[in-house]
């Protein structure tokens, strides 16, 4: 019989005519897209790196993980819905803040594994039915350390993923227009008219924690503290453009 080729595996040779090196193409050809397709659809649905630029918000004394997208998205959530930027800022470093991920981690000044790996800066868990804004999202199972009540204990929960830090701040401040959280922090939203108190950005933080945002029956506290240490308050004041120039 005439053959046309020869393949090595290992200890084993096998011998093919035309028919079936034909066929062995064909076969090596589709397992070979296969993979280009699995590793597409992997990459895409993946969320994405972000670009760690730091240069106005290192300039502003915040800490080394806020980049510039995280405050100028705020800044955008404040003009369009009145949400203060203090007291995101306030929750992407009590929630994300001072973890061994991404830049600055090996020093333990990155972020949380949840925030640099899958663009949640707020540990906001995912919910079936939870609306979408316009990009898509997913989930993660992760370990977490909840206050229950009187105990304290780590229990894997389900939490949201996103594109970007930028999606996940757009979906905090539609989270913060819906029950139960719109009628708490409602009374306290910023006018935008440059006279924001940081009496009515703790008044915020605390309809945040009376709404549920967190277990910690202290969490209003925490944030009131880190704004208090970062000057968080001058964010509620300022502008895009005051935080581009």
């Amino acid at each position: 019989m005439k053959y046309k080729k020869q393949i090595r595996l290992g200890p084993f040779t096998l011998n093919m005519n035309d028919q079936q090196w034909r066929l062995f193409l064909v076969a090596v050809a589709v397992f070979v897209c296969l993979i280009i397709i699995g590793l597409v659809s992997l990459i895409h649905n993946r969320p994405v790196r972000n670009n760690y630029i730091t240069t106005r918000s290192e300039a502003l004394g915040l800490p080394p993980f806020i980049t510039d997208e995280m405050v100028f998205t705020l800044l955008q959530t404040q003009s369009s819905y009145g949400l203060p930027a203090s007291t995101g800022l306030a929750q992407i470093i009590q929630e994300s803040g001072f973890g061994s991920f991404g830049p600055h981690g090996e020093s333990g000044q990155g972020l949380s594994e949840l925030a640099y790996s899958y663009n949640n800066l707020f540990g906001i868990k995912y919910w079936e039915h939870s609306f979408r804004v316009n990009f898509k999202v997913g989930s993660v199972e992760m370990l977490t350390f909840e206050d229950e009540g009187e105990n304290y204990d780590w229990r894997d929960y389900a939490f949201m993923t996103f594109g970007s830090f930028h999606d996940c701040i757009i979906f905090r401040s539609k989270m913060l227009q819906a029950s139960p959280y719109a009628e708490n922090v409602s009374p306290w939203l910023n006018a935008n008219d440059g006279a924001y108190t940081s009496e009515r950005a703790n008044g915020f933080a605390e309809a945040l924690t009376a709404a549920g945002w967190a277990t910690h029956g202290i969490y209003d506290q925490q944030l009131i503290a880190l704004m208090e240490q970062w000057d968080l308050y001058r964010f509620d004041n300022m502008s895009k453009a005051d935080f581009l120039r």
